[in-house]
């Protein structure tokens, strides 16, 4: 496990208090599994995207495999802003070498061997697997955007390029680092996990969640700068109560009647309450006879479920936008959520 041993000797190496995976790489391995894909989010500033910098630079120096360096569009890539200065921080702290450059298709050596290769999750179906034998790193930068402005399909996008480029190699990693903007999204929705703590482990989905605490920040709380922001009302990300949509998770109310249709979802049952203000959608385990239940996959249907028509399935939409809507816990309203996210 390469990857993992070049995480660990980053982190014994550097001692300067910024964000390092080891934690939650050195739990998992302690339940007996090893994490194909890390979802992290936490604060700007906290050396997220740089430790992944620096461990793209070691991985090729020390062992010769490439990463690929994901953004949700193709612009954020090509713009010279970009690449021109992503480098950066890595001649400055020294992770390499300094005739290192960037351009619109990735990061080289001297010698023209390529280190980086960009790739946007909007363009996943132009890459093919036979072209990229020495890829062993992925990493999804800002895979939650500030814009909430999502590429088409963006898990079956990223889920694609794994199975393209790894093919299966057993020693490759998806790393995916965003700021906390939103729990709510379509990745989270899709696979149906949900932090709920500050490292949540799914064993038998091969990944974890970290919400990053207790790094350092490079802009410290009591510097100027940091008044500027709050007055501006302007968040920095660093916690999850910033998502307003958790809000939507709610007990219940006793007075909440049952609405004559369900779903079944993966072989659940969900059913929507009406409690007069908000449509209250729960996790059930039997509903009422005579209660219509519609399915929401074809594999699903059957002669007495019909799919879920597209008028019940946009008036969920509609309750969402015009916040009327509630769920009873994170996971339902992921399921719920998944039905309007094109993941």
């Amino acid at each position: 496990m390469f990857i993992e041993d070049t995480i660990r000797k980053i982190s014994e190496e550097d001692l300067s208090g910024y964000y390092r995976p080891l934690r939650a790489m050195e739990e998992a391995l302690q339940l007996g599994y090893v994490p194909l894909i890390y979802w992290i989010i936490g604060a700007r500033r906290i050396g997220k995207t740089d430790f992944f910098l620096q461990l793209a630079c070691r991985l090729f120096l020390d062992h010769g495999v490439q990463t690929m360096w994901i953004r949700n569009k193709q612009v954020e890539l090509s713009e010279p802003g970009f690449y021109n200065d992503f480098l950066n921080d890595a001649k400055h702290f020294g992770w390499c070498p300094e005739d290192w450059y960037s351009d619109a298709s990735g990061v080289w050596t001297a010698d023209k061997e390529q280190v980086i290769k960009w790739q946007s999750l909007s363009t996943f179906s132009n890459r093919r697997g036979a072209a990229h034998p020495d890829v062993y790193m992925m990493i999804y930068d800002e895979f939650i955007p500030e814009s909430r402005d999502y590429p088409r399909r963006p898990l079956t996008a990223i889920m694609s390029l794994t199975k393209s480029v790894f093919a299966g190699k057993r020693e490759a990693r998806l790393f995916c680092l965003s700021n906390f903007v939103s729990l709510t999204n379509p990745f989270f929705a899709g696979l149906r996990i949900y932090p709920e703590g500050e490292i949540t482990h799914f064993p038998e989905k091969g990944m974890l969640i970290e919400k990053c605490r207790g790094y350092r920040c490079s802009i410290e709380s009591d510097n100027p700068w940091q008044n500027v922001y709050k007055a501006a009302k302007y968040g920095d990300y660093q916690d999850e109560t910033e998502d307003k949509l958790i809000e939507l998770v709610r007990k219940l109310p006793k007075k909440a009647k049952s609405l004559n249709y369900a779903l079944i979802i993966k072989g659940e049952y969900y059913q929507p309450f009406d409690t007069g203000k908000y449509v209250h959608w729960c996790h059930v385990n039997t509903i009422p006879h005579g209660t219509l239940l519609f399915a929401t996959e074809i594999t699903e249907v059957s002669d007495k479920i019909p799919l879920l028509p597209d008028l019940l399935k946009r008036n969920i939409e509609i309750c969402v936008k015009s916040d009327a809507i509630r769920f009873d816990s994170p996971n339902t309203l992921y399921t719920i959520m998944s039905l309007i996210y094109n993941v």
